[in-house]
Order: C-alpha cells, then sequence, then structure tokens
C-alpha cells in the first residue's frame, strides 16, 4: 500500500507556528477479519515527511509510522495515526540545538465515492 498525504496544522511547541507538509509511506495494512472487508484495519508504515514552516523553516524527516483505521460505514472511515521520525533536515531559528527526533499524531477523516 502506498500511502501519500498532505498535511497543515499548528506545531505543540506553544509558538503557535502554521505549518504545510506533504508526506510519503510505503505501509503494510492487516485487516480485521469482517465480511466485505469493513471494521477495523491496522497499518504498519515506514515514511518520508517535508514540513515547511510558517516563518519558512524546513524539516525533513524519515520514521516508522501506524494507523488504525475503522470503517464507519460503507463511504466512511476514521483513522488514527501515529509517527515518528529522525530529523534529516531542520533549519528552524527558534530551537538551538535544533531536534533530532520528531513525533506527530493525527486524527484522519476520508470517504470514498
Amino acid at each position: 500500500l502506498l500511502r501519500t498525504s498532505f498535511l497543515f496544522g499548528k506545531d505543540t511547541s506553544g509558538e503557535q507556528v502554521s505549518l504545510f507538509g506533504v508526506a510519503a509511506a510505503v505501509c503494510k495494512r492487516f485487516p480485521g477479519n469482517y465480511a466485505r472487508a469493513q471494521g477495523i484495519s491496522f497499518d504498519v508504515c515506514g515514511e518520508a515527511t517535508g514540513t515547511l514552516h510558517r516563518e519558512g523553516d524546513l524539516q525533513v524527516a524519515i520514521g516508522p509510522s501506524a494507523a488504525l483505521r475503522g470503517e464507519i460505514s460503507e463511504h466512511f472511515a476514521m483513522e488514527l495515526r501515529v509517527s515518528g521520525g529522525v530529523n534529516i533536515t531542520r533549519t528552524v531559528a527558534q530551537i538551538d540545538p535544533p531536534s533530532r527526533f520528531s513525533s506527530r499524531g493525527e486524527l484522519n477523516f476520508s470517504w470514498k465515492p
């Protein structure tokens, strides 16, 4: 499973920093034992993430991620996702020295026509 995503949000550093980014992941999905492939599934992934902060700071990280996805209906799903990574590059002016590691938690909603 190849997963791509676009993200936006706020940094949890308390600085009220806006951020935008992209991510690409290669995943293995472990579906639940449900009829018609509905129900709960678990994904284990390796991903690369690039994030651009409002101030122009760039962060690139690689690392593992995991997701728990629940099919709410035939066309709607909700996903809880966590990821961590090692920062390959980070040019953040406010943090001295820059952090070597990053983590992210997400709550995602998706639909299919």
